[in-house]
């Protein structure tokens, strides 16, 4: 029964192995590649799309001094940011625009206050209302609309401002 195993048992040659590695080695290249062929048409398709482009707090400020006409919108995790990302991402997208998004988060004191000090918006002596879009250019916010936007206002801001 020994012999049996040891003679179903096949052994490969040292060139039968070379051959095996080489066209191992072909199809885990070819699999990367289509794997990263995919990713790159996935992306070429997203941002050909438009929609919203998350940021942190460092690019926000940076928009903020913006020579170009940028749309930044800025929401945290409350119903109002909940019900008007989907609708503001879905119009973007369908007009081809993009607008960059800053998610308020807990933000210590130093950087509140940066945040606070940002724009004209946000350093109100009244304080500020969470969600908000702003139209920045020019290092300056030349429009912006606070709190709940219905979609046919959100739309109307939008093509206002030429992003719809």
């Amino acid at each position: 029964m020994k012999q049996e195993k040891e003679e179903k048992k096949e052994v490969l040659t040292p060139k039968e192995k070379k051959a095996w590695k080489r066209s191992h080695r072909f199809y885990m290249l070819l699999s990367t590649g289509i794997v990263l062929a995919v990713i790159a048409i996935y992306l070429f398709v997203h941002n050909f799309q438009g929609g919203l482009v998350a940021i942190d707090l460092e690019e926000y400020l940076e928009l903020n001094q913006s020579e170009e006409r940028v749309l930044i919108y800025v929401g945290d995790n409350g119903v109002v940011s909940q019900e008007l990302t989907p609708v503001l991402t879905k119009l973007l997208r369908e007009s081809k625009k993009e607008a960059y998004y800053y998610e308020h988060k807990a933000l210590d004191s130093e950087n509140q206050m940066k945040f606070v000090e940002s724009n004209s918006v946000t350093s109100q002596e009244d304080g500020y209302i969470l969600p908000f879009l702003i139209v920045v250019e020019d290092q300056k916010v030349v429009a912006s609309y606070e709190g709940y936007l219905d979609q046919e206002s959100l739309i109307a801001f939008l093509e206002e401002e030429g992003y719809y």
